[in-house]
């Protein structure tokens, strides 16, 4: 089975660390690909690349809801067989409408990493993955959260390798240290879970050393960087 990650960043000089992620954890699954476009890039353009895939998997935000949902049209069009996955923080939480939808078939809601594998190894038997949304009989069905994903699973994995070397000095490089918040901000997705789990030093460390070799601009996603002080400070003297 051809599967495509992918996303449409709002420029160019962006990378988007969760299809790179994901990427390097399920590298070894035959037929898995990964592909960058930008709000620039026309999206007749996107749809004609993305049809030739079976599955396509869009990582969706704010910024490129509306293009992307244009392009899962177009992509039925072009291939009515091929089928549309949607994840990320624009679909995790008001999914209602966007599933309705008729060109999209499936939507990972919350974190991604242990329903992607699921989806991946069981599909098409949608019922054993967990955190899937889809529609069965013209009922949506959303099946049970997945367990919470280990972060020391990422001790060993550099979500950047997908992007050539060269092109990371032109690109902003993102780095993940921490996940969630403490706090419960009410304008804010990060304070509906209201926990903080941090990622395994290793990774950390790999990923900055990786980004400063071969990186230029290097920007923290981090909810509150300095809720941990001790943490903090220490990626700080790295």
């Amino acid at each position: 089975m051809k599967v495509l990650l992918t996303t449409i960043n709002s420029k160019y000089i962006h990378q988007n660390l969760a299809i790179g992620l994901l990427y390097e954890l399920n590298k070894d699954y035959v037929g898995l690909s990964v592909k960058e476009f930008t709000s620039k890039t026309p999206l007749a353009e996107i749809a004609g690349y993305c049809s030739s895939f079976e599955i396509v998997a869009f990582s969706c935000y704010i910024w490129n809801i509306e293009q992307t949902l244009e392009v899962a049209r177009q992509i039925k069009q072009l291939s009515p067989e091929c089928k549309v996955l949607l994840g990320g923080p624009e679909v995790s939480y008001e999914w209602d409408d966007i599933i309705a939808l008729p060109e999209v078939d499936f939507i990972i809601i919350d974190e991604g990493e242990v329903p992607f594998a699921a989806f991946l190894k069981h599909y098409p038997n949608l019922s054993l993955v967990p955190g899937l949304v889809w529609q069965r009989n013209d009922e949506v069905v959303c099946s049970d959260a997945p367990e919470v994903f280990s972060l020391d699973n990422l001790k060993e994995i550099n979500p950047y390798l997908s992007i050539p070397a060269e092109e990371l000095r032109n690109k902003v490089c993102y780095v993940e240290a921490s996940r969630g918040c403490p706090n419960r901000c009410a304008f804010c997705l990060a304070g509906l879970q209201n926990t903080l789990r941090y990622l395994p030093m290793e990774y950390i460390h790999s990923s900055l050393l990786y980004l400063m070799e071969n990186g230029r601009v290097v920007k923290f996603l981090d909810r509150t960087f300095n809720a941990n002080q001790s943490f903090a400070i220490s990626i700080f003297q790295f």
